[in-house]
């Protein structure tokens, strides 16, 4: 990291990416049990952040932001998600370990609505985070730098490869156990997949205040 950057406090969310593509729609959660009655939980309300978002159109949106403001916006690269997701801290998670309870700071897999998560997996029953689903992008307390959902929610793109044919994701979500929203573990996407639990956050890298 060579200069200052400043980084959106929480993921982009549905009503601020309709600005960009009032057409997108990031639909709904699936759940076992469900009837025709019920699609699920939704994903697609104004202050959820968006989902099912590729990479490229994640790219696009920071173009477009960058065009109509004048000002250099953009993914962040994996050193400055992680750097602004630690916050000063050595631990797994800027609130401490992977064991620890994350009710107050982070929406993983807790044991809300454990049956009703899109395959039967394991969670943390003896955490209650209120959510079983994307929660609104404010929903949890901020890590020390004021950023919020560093750790679960939704995970987020970053501009960086993971590989030749993938790029890289970083925080986990809602559906992740801790132990996969730590702030070093990578995930690897292709950069033309809508993936239902992956959003973005974005960065300003000029430095200057707003």
């Amino acid at each position: 990291i060579d200069k200052p950057f400043w980084m959106g406090v929480c993921e982009i969310s549905n009503q601020q990416y309709s600005l960009f593509d009032p057409d997108h729609d990031s639909r709904y959660i699936d759940r076992s049990g469900k009837d025709h009655s019920n699609r699920g939980h939704p994903a697609n309300q104004p202050s959820q952040p968006v989902v099912r978002i590729t990479w490229r159109r994640a790219q696009q949106f920071c173009k477009w932001l960058s065009e109509r403001t004048g000002r250099p916006f953009s993914l962040p690269t994996e050193a400055h998600w992680e750097w602004a997701a630690r916050a000063g801290t050595d631990s797994d998670m800027w609130y401490g370990s992977i064991t620890d309870d994350f009710a107050e700071f982070a929406n993983l897999a807790d044991n809300t609505g454990g049956r009703e998560r899109i395959t039967p997996f394991a969670y943390i029953s003896s955490v209650n985070d209120r959510a079983s689903f994307p929660r609104e992008t404010a929903g949890y307390k901020p890590n020390p730098w004021g950023l919020k959902n560093m750790h679960g929610n939704v995970a987020e793109w970053t501009r960086c490869n993971y590989d030749d044919k993938h790029k890289t994701v970083r925080g986990g979500s809602w559906y992740d156990r801790p132990k996969h929203a730590t702030s070093s573990f990578r995930r690897p996407y292709r950069p033309y997949q809508r993936v239902y639990n992956v959003g973005f956050r974005i960065i300003l890298e000029d430095g200057t205040e707003q």
